[in-house]
């Protein structure tokens, strides 16, 4: 058994049980749901999904429109959400009625094999002239729990490359389309996860059933696979209040335990050494993130001394593994290193940093078992980028000791500030495993510090308001305030519709997130409460000087006030 697959479920079910919780119940309810509708199909072979005698008050579904309704819902059904497929009143119509759609749905929920799921994914193309992969596979993930609750092709092939690439599951040689590859990771994990497994180690035990196991699917997709995937250099950036530096600082936290449970148990790093968060400003420079002088007092005389910033002493912490290697041998890839080739090496060994590693399997490669650091820049746009990453433009593109350079005070360095010493002279890089988050409100209009050399360097991922997140908290927290939800959504799409403001100047989920009124408020006191308390306020700020703040009274009735 590969141990590290328990390790990652039972940190990340640990970690979001909680947060996850009405998701495992909701996606529990339809999956039942549809699995009573099964049923009844099975004892009457002639019946079809829109025979009435199937729905009524007490059983899964009051009607045919409703199961229809729930199924491809344009917000979350329990299974997952849509992203940007619509299904609309339109499609809705038509579904109702088109026999060929009915009958092959019929079959899917009867019998979802991947026949089945090919054969409703091409009537749906049929039917509407449209191909929408992620409602049909939400169809088929609703209909058997043997596919996972990832249901975007883009991002379910991502997680599933990430599974076999790092030898969690066994090598794949199946079909490359999204059933069969589903069909193949969901049993793979589920044998995976053994439940003796899960309550060893220092985590509470956690729960583990066919939701749970497809849940992960996503939060490994989500906090593990995905952040780095494509770039160790990460901007996350969008409308304030969505929650971007708390989920920075989470993915980082997570990264590292799991990297924590998996190869470092042996190890004293902690996370506090890995991890670093500064927050740019306009007076921001070279001289805090790399290296500058600083007045030093020495014998009661202050001295010019070369200092290194946040970032630079990172990456000396960062690299001194990469470093030693190199100065072993510096022909020798990085990333070919095992654990046996160093501890045959001319390495010494004695040094505390690289204990934990001489433990290790000799197979193993040194990358893949070193620590993760981490920096989070905070408003990351509020600096001049340029000036302030200096040479970095350069080592963030060409990482690791071969590819060091002299910085601009490299006559200065010494031992004690240098990455990497080569025959006496100081030089910088950033190691493989550095990893940068930045993050950014695109509301502020200083993102033009990014210039597009600097761009091309990082990852860009937008984080959107996420209502649907929103609305599983206050189902939690107070169920009576969740119609609120509705409102902030009105109110974020007529801001986004209105052309002096646009996507930017939507309220993100965290401005409703601690409400610290007293539960009794009813839903209409709370509607008016946040509108004097926080949105109004925000909005007027908005449009000051704008000479349009009669907007304020639309956007008001939006929010459902009056």
């Amino acid at each position: 058994m590969n141990k590290s697959v328990v390790i990652l479920y039972k940190y990340l079910i640990h970690t979001f049980q909680a947060e996850r919780k009405s998701w495992h119940d909701a996606y529990e309810h339809i999956t039942k749901a549809v699995c009573t509708i099964r049923e009844k199909l099975l004892e009457e072979d002639s019946k079809k999904i829109n025979d009435p005698s199937l729905y009524g008050e007490s059983l899964a579904f009051e009607s045919w429109e409703m199961f229809l309704d729930k199924m491809f819902d344009n917000r979350p059904n329990g299974v997952s959400g849509i992203g940007q497929s619509i299904f609309s009143d339109e499609m809705r119509k038509n579904a109702r009625h088109n026999h060929e759609l009915i009958n092959i749905l019929t079959n899917l929920i009867k019998d979802p094999s991947k026949n089945n799921h090919e054969q409703f994914a091409n009537i749906w193309n049929q039917v509407f002239s449209k191909n929408n992969p992620v409602q049909t596979n939400r169809a088929t993930a609703t209909c058997t729990l043997d596919v996972s609750s990832t249901v975007d092709v883009g991002r379910f092939n991502e997680v599933f490359s990430w599974f076999v690439d790092n030898k969690y599951v066994e090598p794949y040689t199946g079909g490359d389309d999204w059933y069969s590859r589903n069909i193949y990771l969901v049993k793979e994990l589920r044998a995976k996860i053994d439940t003796a497994e899960l309550r060893e180690g220092e985590l509470p035990d956690v729960p583990v059933d066919n939701y749970w196991i497809n849940i992960f699917i996503w939060l490994a997709y989500e906090n593990i696979a995905n952040p780095f995937s494509l770039s160790k250099q990460v901007i996350k950036y969008g409308a304030p209040g969505t929650g971007k530096t708390y989920n920075a600082k989470k993915i980082c936290q997570i990264q590292y335990s799991f990297w924590k449970k998996t190869y470092g148990l042996e190890s004293e790093v902690e996370f506090d050494e890995v991890f670093n968060v500064v927050q740019f400003h306009p007076t921001y420079s070279y001289e805090d993130f790399i290296e500058g002088l600083r007045p030093i007092l020495k014998e009661s005389k202050s001295q010019l001394t070369l200092v290194n910033g946040i970032f630079k002493q990172l990456c000396k912490e960062a690299g001194k593994w990469e470093a030693d290697l190199y100065n072993i041998d510096p022909n020798r890839e990085f990333s070919k290193w095992t654990v046996e080739q160093v501890k045959q090496s001319r390495l010494e060994k004695d040094k505390e940093y690289w204990k934990y590693v001489l433990t290790l399997d000799g197979e193993t490669k040194v990358k893949d078992i070193l620590p993760p650091y981490f920096i989070v820049i905070d408003e990351i746009n509020r600096a001049e980028l340029s000036a302030v990453f200096g040479e970095l433009m350069y080592s963030l593109e060409y990482r690791g000791a071969s590819n060091a350079i002299k910085t601009q005070y490299a006559a200065l360095n010494d031992a004690s500030t240098a990455v990497l010493t080569v025959n006496g002279i100081g030089k910088f890089f950033v190691s493989h495993n550095v990893y940068i988050i930045g993050t950014m409100n695109t509301i502020d209009r200083s993102v033009d510090s990014f210039d597009f050399a600097l761009r091309r360097r990082f990852k860009w991922e937008e984080v959107h308001p996420d209502m649907d997140l929103l609305k599983l908290h206050l189902d939690e927290y107070n169920k009576v305030w969740s119609p609120i939800v509705k409102s902030v959504t009105a109110l974020n799409d007529k801001l986004e519709q209105e052309p002096l403001l646009g996507k930017d100047y939507r309220l993100g989920h965290a401005y409703f997130w601690n409400l610290g009124y007293n539960k009794d408020l009813k839903e209409n006191d709370l509607r008016k409460r946040l509108w004097e308390d926080k949105i109004g306020p925000l909005l007027e700020e908005y449009l000051r000087g704008s000479g349009n703040n009669g907007l304020i009274n639309s956007f008001k009735t939006a929010f459902g006030l009056k």
